[in-house]
């Protein structure tokens, strides 16, 4: 349109629903609880209780979930990184971060809720060059740079913005110049045999590797009760260039990236979300609008036929024409002689209006988002019946408000 010389209207009116739904959550936010389920479990539930509440204190995780939601309900996908920051305190900060979507992976097998059957988790972190040599001691920048990894412009279609044109590559820049490298950080789970046993000095279960216990069995012969088992061990790990930079265990019991999972395509295989179903009604009504102002202004200075000779001064007459408050000097008999004539105007399309009217409409319609829970409704009607159709208007967002609680 712009190489047209035309204009294009963007009206962003999903972020209003969009900011309705997240907004709902913000006021309703949910809280971690430890129920006791036998008897003699309501004093150690509420000391885990209040442990629970003080890690999300200190780490900030309602923000960080609540950012999470807003990503979910965008494209369907939330995910949030628990853990402990060892360099902000040596016996471990609380940290709950928000993930970016977009740098995010995970099985393409999986696909259950919340992805809990995924084997593997990873993040494309990028970090300054000189904090990347930080973390990673010994190691060369070129080493860091996980350059296998597609660029930008090669996963993205549209690549037609505003200020491409004062882009540049830095493919022949020096990996020394770069001030950000990539680097990939992956989860995976492994399947390890272990032995659970008695163990004869406190009485308790306890748990080791299988291979340990054959081999202290060996040595010591352990007359005591046994059982094998396999279990899911999980493991981390930082990928660089072509080697693994670091390889550690932060939870072994699970990942530490947290999901929230909205709608499941099953042709195209991903998750999507709220936003999905609404792109179409607004690029519609913005492409309504953005026809309807190129008929007003093509038509409104519109255009004359004019035979040669009728006017006094053609350059004087192309000038005034398009001035209302100027003369225009046409020959004697010009008019009366009907020598020229107004080009036919195209007119405005009965239905261009009730077009953009509906797919304005459509927007909500799609999203199962009505007035009342926006707000907008500008009617005298009972607050019995206001308080039902909110309620029917979250029925529908239950999917992604069951996904939260789920995560």
């Amino acid at each position: 349109m712009e190489e047209q010389s035309r204009i294009p209207i963007v009206f962003k009116r999903t972020a209003v629903i969009i900011g309705s739904v997240a907004g709902s959550e913000i006021n309703n936010r949910t809280e971690v609880r430890f129920i006791p389920r036998e008897i003699g479990d309501v004093k150690p539930n509420e000391v885990l209780t209040a442990g629970g509440e003080w890690f999300r204190d200190q780490s900030d995780a309602e923000d960080a979930d609540s950012e999470a939601f807003q990503g979910l309900l965008v494209c369907g996908l939330g995910v949030t990184d628990t853990g402990l920051d060892w360099e902000s305190d040596p016996e471990g900060e609380p940290s709950v971060d928000n993930v970016d979507p977009l740098t995010f992976g995970w099985d393409k097998y999986a696909h259950k809720k919340g992805l809990s059957d995924s084997r593997y988790f990873f993040e494309v972190v990028a970090k300054p060059t000189e904090e990347a040599k930080d973390r990673f001691p010994g190691k060369e920048v070129s080493e860091l740079n996980a350059d296998w990894l597609p660029n930008q412009e090669e996963t993205t279609k549209n690549t037609n913005h505003a200020g491409d044109e004062y882009a540049h590559g830095d493919d022949d820049d020096s990996e020394e110049d770069k001030p950000v490298v990539r680097i990939v950080r992956i989860q995976w789970r492994e399947r390890v045999k272990q032995v659970e046993y008695i163990n004869p000095q406190t009485g308790q279960k306890d748990k080791m590797p299988a291979d340990k216990f054959e081999a202290l069995s060996k040595r010591v012969p352990l007359n005591i009760p046994s059982r094998k088992f396999t279990k899911w061990v999980w493991y981390q790990a930082f990928l660089g260039k072509s080697a693994i930079l670091e390889r550690n265990q932060p939870d072994p019991d699970g990942p530490t990236f947290n999901v929230m999972t909205g709608h499941w395509d099953r042709k195209d295989k991903r998750f999507y979300g709220l936003l999905r179903s609404m792109k179409d009604p607004q690029k519609f009504a913005n492409k309504w609008l953005s026809q309807t102002l190129h008929i007003i202004n093509s038509n409104a200075k519109g255009g004359v036929m004019v035979e040669q000779g009728a006017a006094l001064d053609q350059e004087q007459f192309e000038e005034s024409w398009a001035a209302a408050d100027g003369v225009t000097w046409m020959r004697d008999g010009a008019i009366a002689n009907n020598r020229m004539a107004e080009k036919p105007k195209a007119q405005m399309p009965v239905a261009l209006m009730s077009l953009t009217e509906f797919a304005i409409s459509a927007i909500r319609d799609t999203s199962g988002v009505n007035l009342e829970l926006l707000g907008m409704r500008d009617a005298n009607q009972p607050g019995v019946l206001e308080y039902q159709r909110r309620q029917s208007a979250m029925t529908t967002m239950a999917r992604f408000f069951d996904s939260l609680r789920f995560y």
